[in-house]
C-alpha cells in the first residue's frame, strides 16, 4: 500500500494538470469540467457524428470507479453507463466529505488501472520501467501519469510509444502554460532518460 508521501511529487503534479486541474479545490465533481464536456459532446462530437468522447471524471471519481466498479473498459448500454456514472458521483461526493485529498490520492495511486494488467502505481512502475516508485525520475513519473487515461486504447509497441510520448509532452506543455514549471525545467525533464521495458 503506497502512502501519499511515497508517491513521486511529479506524478501528482502531472496527474492533476492532465486529468483534474481543480482537484485540490472541488468536492468530487468539477462543475466547470462537466459543463465543458456537455458542450463539446453535444455541439462538436455529436454534430460531427463521432460519438461521445469527452468525459469530466475527477481524480476522485476515477479512484472510486477503480475501487467499486473496476476501472477497465466494459461493454454496456447507455442506461447502465448513466446509472454507473451517477453512482460514482454520489460515492465521490460522500468520500470527499469523509476523507482529505491526500487520502483520495493514495486510493487513486493504489487502485487505478494503468494497462497491461497493472493495477496501482507501484505495479505500473515495475511493469513499465522495472523500477520501484522511489527510483523514478520526473520524466518517467509523468509518463506513468498519462497511462490511466484510456489504458486499453493503445498497445505498447514502437508506434504506440510515439503516442504516449506525445501525451507526455502535452502534460509538460500544460505545466509550462500554467507556470508550474519554466522552460528550462521543461528542457531538463525532456532530456531525462526514459526506457520502457514492455515495448514489443
Amino acid at each position: 500500500m503506497i502512502k501519499y508521501d511515497e508517491i513521486p511529487p511529479m506524478f501528482i503534479k502531472a496527474l492533476v494538470i492532465f486529468e483534474d486541474k481543480r482537484f485540490w479545490r472541488h468536492h468530487g465533481v468539477d462543475i466547470i469540467a462537466v459543463c465543458r464536456a456537455i458542450y463539446r459532446n453535444i455541439f462538436i462530437h455529436l454534430k460531427e457524428r463521432d460519438g461521445i468522447i469527452e468525459g469530466a471524471s475527477t481524480i476522485t471519481q476515477q479512484a472510486m470507479r477503480a475501487v467499486f466498479f473496476d476501472g477497465r473498459k466494459r461493454e454496456e448500454t447507455w442506461r447502465k453507463y448513466i446509472a454507473r456514472k451517477l453512482k460514482v458521483i454520489i460515492i465521490s461526493l460522500l468520500v470527499e466529505l469523509l476523507l482529505n485529498k491526500k487520502r483520495i490520492m493514495e486510493i487513486y495511486a493504489n487502485n487505478v488501472y494503468f494497462g497491461w494488467d497493472a493495477y496501482g502505481l507501484k505495479n505500473a512502475s515495475l511493469k513499465v520501467f522495472g523500477k520501484m516508485i522511489d527510483e523514478l525520475n520526473d520524466r518517467e513519473a509523468i509518463f506513468l501519469a498519462g497511462l490511466p487515461k484510456s489504458p486499453f486504447q493503445w498497445g505498447m509497441n514502437e508506434e504506440d510509444l510515439i503516442k504516449y510520448e506525445n501525451r507526455e509532452n502535452v502534460i509538460l506543455l500544460r505545466m509550462v502554460k500554467s507556470k508550474w514549471i519554466d522552460r528550462d525545467r521543461y528542457i531538463e525533464i525532456k532530456n531525462m532518460p526514459r526506457r520502457v521495458n514492455i515495448i514489443k
